[in-house]
């Protein structure tokens, strides 16, 4: 671990503890500081952010800074189909082997070191995910001609061991992945009709014809889970938390769908009826199409909810905690006719809402979940969020609208329990949202409210202490917002399909710089960690 980094800092307003000793109240439950930075936007040699090296030097910034809490995207795979979205995947138990380490995968399998050369990719500020995937298919496939051919029975036994836990989502997953092959990349719902509606006889015979790239593809998910874990396990021992997100659809094109075509809403041919999206708001003035199939609730509710307490149970086996994307959706969700062009002549469709969540209260009674309550909101979304006692969020930059002094958003309304960001993966960063989004009222509004000259090269730092200093006694900043990155650095940018996804740290040096200086805030806003 790197520590007692000693070097200068943006982040220079606290006073020396030398000069002056500040004494503050206590919370009854502890005030936390997190990060907000995917898996693939960590620095990297192959192409792509994942669990090796830089993940855990950036664990270890986390504890050097007094951080307690790391937040990540989606963990399921992702494509070039849907533009490599994590919020748009295959399948919802699945993990994303993008993540793989190369580099543990060669010192585990005896990878040759000249052939892992051969993948090295230059420093980059942007992810490039084929090459990633193309480099880590293939030497996925090398460990497991290794592991095929090493006479290693405690981890032979520990593969069988993962196959048959995971049976209830691993078999459909990796057929799912292999008829995709075998059919030219088209979705299932364009593969032949024995395929497409799974006949039982048919599929049994594609599995006897296959059954060695079937268990390849159980065995990329049990090196993401076995790798995954090794990371996790660190951070815990540095009791750094991690959390997840859960999108509350999945895409059509998936295992799921396909898998369990009753739990949506289809028609006789499994074409979709609807689809869910959302309407106009912020971030677009004719809503947002997801194109992505609503669920039959009614056939959940006859089942117990029981694929959906599967999900949340994988995700809560990777994650501490989750949030709930687009909660809002358990109340009422908009949904689309499939061949609507916008999402404006949309309906809201009653939700699952308090049977659900009772559910889920029984079978996870600490309720780990954080509420995405942002967007088009009613009471009815922020009543279901409240009789289940659950954390909502907080975002600074929703505060500085013409209605700054009530809004949920400004620090001075900011409840406890919630959770304060500065901005989230949909958001521009503070100085780009600062520079191109808003206008001069909007800039007068801040700069009235933080009493100080506010400027382009200042926001981002008065933002993040405004979110550390926020009653919120959970503060999460986008890592662009940490480093005061500008509009080039925005992750995601909804109703838009280029440059999403892609960005990424060339390296943790500047990360590093300002540690010394983020630990002095936290003990000034009382989120030290130790």
């Amino acid at each position: 671990m790197k520590k007692n980094v000693n070097t200068k800092s943006s982040f220079n307003a606290v006073p020396d503890e030398t000069k002056e000793t500040l004494v503050y109240s206590k919370l009854s439950l502890p005030r936390k500081a997190g990060i907000l930075l995917h898996i693939t936007s960590l620095p990297g040699k192959y192409f792509s952010g994942d669990f090796g090296q830089e993940a855990i030097e950036f664990i270890d910034f986390l504890y050097n800074s007094g951080h307690s809490v790391w937040q990540v995207l989606p963990f399921t795979p992702t494509s070039a189909l849907t533009k490599w979205s994590p919020y748009s995947s295959e399948s919802v138990f699945a993990g994303n082997i993008l993540f793989i380490s190369p580099e543990k995968l060669a010192e585990k399998y005896r990878i040759d070191a000249q052939e892992l050369k051969s993948f090295k990719s230059k420093p980059s500020n942007r992810a490039h995910f084929s090459k990633a995937l193309n480099c880590r298919i293939k030497l996925t496939f090398k460990a497991y001609q290794t592991f095929l051919n090493t006479q290693n029975s405690i981890e032979h036994t520990e593969f069988e061991k993962f196959c048959l836990k995971e049976n209830y989502w691993l078999n459909d997953y990796a057929l799912f992945v292999l008829l995709k092959q075998r059919f030219n990349n088209s979705p299932w719902f364009h593969w032949p009709e024995e395929f497409k509606n799974r006949h039982s006889a048919t599929l049994a015979t594609f599995a006897s014809e296959n059954h060695d790239a079937l268990m390849l593809e159980k065995f990329r998910q049990y090196l993401f889970a076995t790798q995954w874990q090794e990371l996790k396990n660190y951070a815990h021992q540095l009791n750094i938390e991690i959390i997840g997100d859960i999108p509350i659809y999945c895409s059509y094109n998936s295992a799921d769908v396909w898998a369990h075509p009753h739990l949506f809403k289809l028609d006789s041919d499994k074409s979709m009826q609807v689809i869910a999206g959302v309407p106009p708001d912020y971030f677009s003035k004719s809503g947002q199409l997801w194109n992505m199939p609503t669920y039959q609730w009614l056939n959940h509710e006859k089942e117990n909810f029981n694929w959906w307490v599967n999900r949340i149970q994988k995700n809560l086996e990777w994650f501490d905690k989750v949030r709930l994307d687009h909660f809002r959706g358990f109340a009422s969700a908009w949904e689309v006719p499939a061949k609507a062009s916008t999402a404006e002549k949309g309906q809201w469709v009653k939700g699952p809402g308090e049977t659900f969540l009772s559910l889920l209260q029984k079978k996870f009674p600490d309720m780990p979940f954080i509420a995405e309550d942002l967007g088009d909101i009613d009471d009815n979304v922020y009543q279901l969020r409240d009789k289940f006692n659950l954390p909502g969020m907080e975002v600074l930059q929703f505060a500085f609208g013409k209605d700054m002094p009530d809004s949920p958003h400004i620090p001075h309304n900011h409840k406890p329990k919630n959770v304060v960001y500065t901005g989230t993966h949909d958001n521009n960063t503070i100085k780009g949202w600062y520079k191109y989004e808003i206008n001069k009222s909007t800039k007068k509004r801040i700069q009235r409210y933080i009493g100080c000259p506010v400027n382009n090269k200042n926001i981002h730092q008065l933002f993040v202490r405004m979110a550390w200093a926020s009653p919120s006694q959970l503060s999460i900043v986008p890592v662009q917002d940490i480093l005061g990155k500008g509009i080039k650095s925005r992750i995601n940018n909804p109703g838009t399909k280029k440059n999403n996804w892609t960005w990424r740290l060339k390296s943790l040096k500047n990360l590093n710089i300002l540690a010394v200086e983020i630990k002095k805030a936290f003990n000034a806003y009382g989120r030290s960690r130790n």
